[in-house]
């Protein structure tokens, strides 16, 4: 899985160049730009079950664009025993992680900040009895924030996995630090 982080944070950087030399060249992308990490913990739901969990997330905004990578990892928070004569200490809890690269819009006024943005993702799923299982997912995230100083921002962000195993949606609160206006 490392690797596949690694690539997408390479891809991230890649990206965030390419913007960055066409604004260089160009009047037209704006001057404002920021980049910031972004720390989440929540909530997650899938069928009858919740999740516990969060994730960071690197991003860096160009005038209204933005480009991020993100990590989200979330854990079974109600778990079963694999049989009757097992006890719940011992059980193994059903776990999803996911790695992705998203592109969207930013919209700031004076200190609040609202990011809407989709990409694709990685996202492995492993079960109670260790049956893993992983593929392309399509990752969705919604995001308010207020910056009260340009180094910190507070807000929540609504997250969504979309993939063929197991569709995820989460509600995180969140903080960021970095170069936020």
């Amino acid at each position: 899985m490392s690797r596949k982080f690694k690539i997408l944070f390479v891809s991230f950087l890649f990206l965030a160049g390419v913007i960055e030399a066409h604004s260089q060249n160009s009047n037209n992308f704006g001057t404002p730009k920021n980049a910031w990490l972004t720390i989440r913990s929540g909530i997650s739901t899938f069928s009858d079950d919740s999740f516990y969990g969060g994730g960071i997330s690197l991003s860096y905004s160009k005038r209204h664009y933005l480009i991020s990578s993100r990590y989200l990892y979330f854990k079974r928070h109600q778990y079963e025993p694999l049989n009757a004569d097992e006890s719940q200490s011992n059980a193994q809890l059903d776990h999803n992680a996911e790695f992705a690269a998203l592109f969207g819009y930013i919209l700031n006024k004076w200190y609040f900040k609202l990011m809407a943005s989709a990409g694709l993702g990685y996202t492995t799923w492993t079960s109670k009895n260790h049956q893993k299982d992983s593929g392309l997912s399509l990752p969705l995230e919604v995001g308010l924030f207020v910056s009260p100083l340009p180094i910190l921002g507070l807000g929540m962000q609504f997250v969504s996995n979309l993939n063929r195993m197991h569709n995820l949606n989460g509600i995180l609160i969140s903080v960021e630090l970095g170069k936020l206006w």
